[in-house]
């Protein structure tokens, strides 16, 4: 079995489903190193080889993208006044430094299982580089701005669902995007909130800030349906995938629980929609995580006492 181990603990992930919480989360600093087992089956989620997919072309540009994220809030971090949102800011680059070194780790099994894998990560890279050089700063803030709150609808999504991850997929895999999605769902506001702050909420802020979540939104939607394909096409040129994988009897069927359905669409375009107001406030909270709660594992629970030692970690190796 997978693990994801701190510095001062090694447990499985389990999240709470429960109310709101009536306080924004803490930022916490982790020291991660999850157990990648190579998969000889070449399948991570055998049952949805559609979110196996999603999550394999998801990881391969992550490490690109979270380098991005930290230059953009880090070229800002000068300019913040506020002590708490510069502390915040500062914990947001610890965790995107985690997330890309964890995803980089990953990247190295599913470069065997997906050859095309390091085309896409290629393509990425190349993107987010020219983005780089052609983009204001100001934009490319608010280009982290809406990624980040599109991949937090992502991470809420997968904390609902968290009992259907944790026995449908390999666990090693489960535990990486739980662990990160429990992260995302922490400083998911950190960044509109470093973007209010040095760049303003006047309407050229906003107008820079909508039309960026407009264009980002559409690029999203393209570069995942274009990398499904791409990563679905390997899959059937290969056959990797169906002949080292024998299908799951029906009574293996019958013991997980039921797959991710659309009961979320309408909450998660609601969600898309409000970001677009003039006077949005992002939240800091997640029904999908609750803090004082008991669950079979409490790795993630603010307060934790293991956890609040490992905040003491050193930084993680540098990764650019």
């Amino acid at each position: 079995m997978g693990y994801i181990r701190t510095s001062t603990a090694t447990r499985p992930v389990i999240l709470n489903s429960a109310s709101p919480p009536a306080a924004p989360l803490d930022i916490i600093r982790r020291r991660v190193e999850i157990d990648f087992h190579p998969t000889p089956e070449k399948r991570w989620l055998p049952v949805r080889k559609d979110l196996e997919v999603f999550t394999m072309m998801f990881s391969c540009v992550l490490p690109v993208e979270e380098k991005f994220f930290i230059k953009s809030v880090q070229h800002y971090q000068g300019r913040i006044a506020d002590a708490v949102l510069k502390e915040q800011a500062a914990r947001f680059v610890y965790q995107e430094a985690m997330h890309a070194k964890e995803h980089a780790r990953l990247n190295d099994i599913v470069r065997d299982a997906y050859p095309i894998a390091k085309k896409v990560e290629a393509f990425g890279g190349f993107m987010l580089g020219l983005t780089e050089r052609a983009m204001p700063k100001a934009t490319q803030l608010a280009i982290t701005c809406a990624i980040e709150h599109l991949t937090s609808l992502v991470a809420d999504t997968a904390l609902r669902e968290q009992e259907f991850v944790s026995k449908s997929a390999e666990p090693a895999f489960a535990q990486l995007w739980l662990w990160h999605a429990a992260e995302e769902i922490e400083h998911k506001a950190v960044c509109f909130d470093v973007y209010q702050h040095v760049v303003g909420t006047g309407f050229l802020a906003y107008l820079n800030r909508i039309l960026t979540m407009l264009i980002v939104t559409l690029c999203f939607f393209i570069a995942v349906v274009a990398g499904a394909v791409m990563f679905k096409l390997e899959g059937k040129r290969t056959h990797r995938a169906d002949q080292a994988h024998k299908p799951q009897s029906d009574e293996t069927q019958a013991m997980l629980p039921p797959s991710p359905n659309v009961r979320g669409q309408k909450t998660y375009c609601r969600s898309l929609q409000s970001s677009f107001r003039s006077g949005f406030i992002c939240p800091t909270t997640s029904a999908a995580i609750t803090p004082g709660t008991t669950t079979t594992a409490s790795l993630w629970k603010p307060g934790n006492s293991a956890i609040r030692r490992s905040a003491q970690s050193p930084e993680p190796n540098p990764i650019f």
